[in-house]
């Protein structure tokens, strides 16, 4: 019988503490929760990403190269970029450093909305990531005591707060949503506004249909209200010398739960992505980079961001700067003396793919194979137990299309072209891709499943 644990970790605030004994080893390896610069588990991967270059993806943000950055002259100009990445590679905490890098006076404000932290991931629409931007705009607005114009707070707060009561009209069931317009009109009553409608929206289904409609339908009015906001914004981060623009930072999108979700927050509501006047830095569900066809209208950048590269494509061996990068990596969370050899690390690493986020998983299912309590270290077995468990586990939905396109890239070596398929396999962390996309290979995990063995290597 096999068990399945669901561990919820939204909003929660966990002590970061290296494991020096066994049983601390768990809460050192929580893979879902994203560290930021000044942690003691972060860990720079810039190195170690083949052809990902930092400097790209600044030039593209319209910053210059050289720290402390700044916006290039042109700084009016709104950029709209893509970082591009599959679930697991480390993206989170790079635009968590991201953002304490460049926010400085000649720079941006950074606004960062993580989407997997406030809103349903399940029944998610790009109207719930405008009133998340507002929200996070005005209270990042507040911190910095930024001085707003109160006729422009007093015009959002009436046509938010309208709009609510209208949605409130149309409901049928008695559980209403009551969203109060405070007359002080400031700030703080518009975050309290903004942050009902966006819980109520997250929580309420009838509710959340009823505002959708009523905010796309009146879309042209909502887009003017915002920008109106954001250049109000802009005009006070200049004038109180605190940045010279605005940039949201948009994460999380990967973990919306269906891919046509995905694809109509991105590709179908493009267009009024464009229409709202600002700087954007969106993370990209990997399966949607290769619809780059589809997003030529809107003129963006789109930047991959890999998982690490752990071996030379040509020798097949693992790249030394990489196994280091790694060992350092895992050293941060965990003394290397709980591992019983480094030769166990090693293979750790290369059974990873280059994912921090599978290594960190890996580890955590070795201590749950460990049968005795009095166990002072990780050991081959429970490495060995670990990968046979995972392996059935994330290969046990594989359907025979997938598994044929599997035979396919083991055979080419990962050159294959894209298709649904294919980013069905990529979404799920089936198979994993380097450099610009053109280095794929399954995930090495899968690779010791029953049914890969089975049906994709069967000499093994």
């Amino acid at each position: 019988m096999l068990f399945i644990i669901l561990k919820v970790q939204k909003n929660i605030v966990m002590k970061q503490k290296k494991a020096t004994k066994f049983n601390e080893i768990v809460p050192a390896v929580q893979f879902k929760v994203p560290v930021k610069p000044n942690d003691i588990f972060f860990t720079d991967f810039s190195k170690v990403r083949g052809s990902f270059k930092e400097n790209i993806l600044l030039r593209s943000l319209n910053l210059t190269t050289s720290k402390p950055c700044s916006l290039n002259s042109h700084n009016d100009i709104k950029t709209l970029v893509f970082l591009a990445g599959m679930y697991g590679s480390g993206k989170t905490s790079e635009l968590n450093k991201l953002a304490v890098e460049i926010e400085n006076p000649k720079s941006y404000l950074c606004i960062k909305c993580s989407l997997d932290t406030d809103l349903d991931m399940n029944n998610i629409d790009f109207v719930d990531i405008l009133i998340f931007m507002a929200e996070q705009l005005a209270i990042k607005s507040n911190e910095k005591k930024l001085k707003i114009d109160t006729k422009v707070i007093a015009s959002l707060e009436e046509w938010f707060g309208e709009r609510s009561k209208e949605a409130n009209m149309k409901m049928k069931s008695e559980d209403k949503i009551e969203a109060e317009i405070n007359v002080g009109f400031s700030l703080l009553s518009f975050i309290k506004l903004m942050s009902k409608i966006k819980t109520s929206v997250a929580h309420n289904k009838e509710y959340a249909e009823k505002t959708r409609t009523i905010l796309r339908n009146n879309f042209s009015d909502l887009k003017n209200k915002f920008n109106e906001f954001i250049g109000e914004v802009v005009l006070n981060l200049r004038k109180e010398n605190v940045a010279r623009d605005v940039l949201f930072i948009i994460d999380g999108l990967e973990k919306v739960q269906t891919a046509d979700m995905r694809k109509k927050i991105i590709i179908d509501d493009g267009l009024r992505i464009r229409e709202i006047n600002t700087n954007m830095l969106i993370t990209m569900p990997i399966e949607l980079h290769h619809s780059v066809s589809s997003l030529r209208m809107l003129e963006p950048k789109i930047i991959r961001f890999p998982f690490i590269k752990l071996y030379d494509k040509e020798s097949g061996k693992i790249i030394p700067e990489t196994q280091k990068t790694l060992i350092e990596f895992i050293s941060k969370r965990i003394d290397l003396s709980l591992f019983e050899s480094e030769e166990l690390i090693s293979d750790i690493i290369k059974m990873s793919g280059g994912s921090p986020r599978e290594l960190l998983r890996i580890i955590e299912q070795m201590v749950f194979e460990t049968d005795d309590d009095n166990i002072e270290k990780l050991t081959r077995k429970s490495f060995e137990d670990a990968v046979i468990t995972l392996a059935n586990l994330f290969s046990s939905g594989l359907i025979k299309e997938e598994l044929e396109l599997l035979k396919e890239i083991k055979k080419t070596k990962g050159s294959i072209a894209f298709s649904e398929t294919l980013g069905n396999l990529l979404s799920k962390v089936i198979v994993m891709e380097y450099n610009d996309g053109t280095y794929k290979r399954i995930n090495p995990i899968i690779e010791h499943s029953a049914i890969y063995k089975a049906y994709v290597d069967k000499k093994r």
